[in-house]
């Protein structure tokens, strides 16, 4: 688990970080200079909050056992916007959920079911096709990065009209307006 702070007063005491060690909490830093890593991780949070406040119906106090869940349900939905999970945009794949697990999913069943002999053969395979998806992973976040700036734009009444679609960018830049963005 981690978590994203601007090093503020109540995340900056020995009590709190005593706290993260017990939970195996890695607290990251986003730079009070960079707006828009703090957006990002306000959004974020805010996101969570809304979804703990759903799972505690009022009882406030449970929330430290609620939070994994409530992390859980944010890293794996996706998102109506990019139509991607964070999850499966850091990781290049969808997240193996409990229930498949327990009820033995046809995902899991595949895994499972692995003589010794076919095994070097699926590793062979699997890593080819997993380096094609980590590969492709880049572009799915710069897709899911237009996606968002487009609909952000939208909402702005900025035109977005003049974008063409399918085209890839090689470097992003931020700044205080929005995207600036140059074409490959």
């Amino acid at each position: 688990m981690v978590i994203i702070t601007d090093n503020g007063t109540p995340f900056a005491n020995q009590s709190v970080h005593d706290f993260y060690g017990k939970h195996q909490i890695n607290l990251k830093y986003a730079s009070v200079w960079h707006p828009h890593t703090n957006g990002q991780a306000e959004a974020a949070n805010k996101n969570i909050l809304n979804i703990l406040k759903k799972c505690l119906d009022g009882a406030k106090t449970r929330w430290p056992e609620e939070l994994p869940g409530a992390l859980w349900a944010y890293n794996t939905a996706s998102s109506e916007v990019t139509q991607e999970s964070p999850f499966s945009l850091s990781f290049g794949m969808d997240a193996v959920i409990p229930v498949d697990l327990e009820h033995s999913s046809p995902r899991i069943e595949t895994a499972a079911n692995f003589n010794l002999g076919d095994l070097q053969t699926w590793m062979s395979e699997n890593d080819d096709s997993r380096r094609a998806d980590l590969d492709l992973l880049e572009q799915r976040r710069e897709s899911a990065a237009l996606k968002r700036w487009s609909i952000s734009a939208g909402l702005k009444g900025i035109s977005t009209a003049r974008l063409t679609p399918g085209l890839l960018f090689k470097e992003t830049w931020y700044s205080n307006d929005g995207f600036l963005l140059t074409a490959t």
